[in-house]
């Protein structure tokens, strides 16, 4: 109920839209936000005095379950889904990967659509998938590398699609 006093977005970033299209018979895009405080989230130029407890590595509650995109990476380790996005400035992808033993890909910049994601640092702000597997984000990956026509950085991102899941599996020893 804190956040019915902001005027906040109705529509989903191009990503999350991409993903519902590309794998709805597969998964359910859910949003999971993990603000310390809600000014993180919101980038609200004043303190909002709101305890919201970050979710719980799944390995182990003691240890820290990385940055802003934790909520993506707790649910996607503990199995909760199949995979998950999130959005990357200076870790926020990486991190979560990382302390939850599971793979997180910041994409370059210009391969996936940043329209509809709040930026921080244009040129540094990416949205890329964390999975379970190195094939499964692949697979994720494939699929956001669009070009979009709201986001010019991605003009030449058709150009450069491939089947990343494949050449993965061609690089594995047999």
């Amino acid at each position: 109920q804190i956040y019915e006093q902001f005027n906040l977005s109705h529509t989903s970033a191009d990503t999350v839209r991409i993903a519902q299209e590309q794998f709805s018979a597969l998964c359910h895009v859910v949003n999971v936000l993990k603000p310390r405080d809600p000014s993180e989230l919101l980038n609200l130029p004043f303190q909002v005095k709101v305890k919201i407890d970050p979710p719980k590595n799944p390995w182990n509650a003691d240890l820290w379950s990385g940055a802003s995109s934790s909520g993506s990476g707790v649910a996607t380790a503990a199995g909760l889904c199949f995979g998950s996005l999130g959005t990357d400035t200076g870790g926020s992808i990486r991190q979560p990967a990382s302390f939850c033993g599971i793979v997180g890909i910041k994409p370059t910049y210009g391969r996936v659509s940043r329209w509809g994601i709040v930026a921080f640092a244009s040129s540094l702000d990416q949205a890329g998938p964390m999975a379970r597997s190195v094939t499964d984000a692949a697979i994720l990956f494939s699929a956001m590398v669009a070009t979009d026509p709201t986001d010019p950085a991605t003009k030449d991102a058709d150009a450069h699609k491939a089947d990343f899941a494949a050449a993965h599996a061609a690089m594995m020893p047999m």
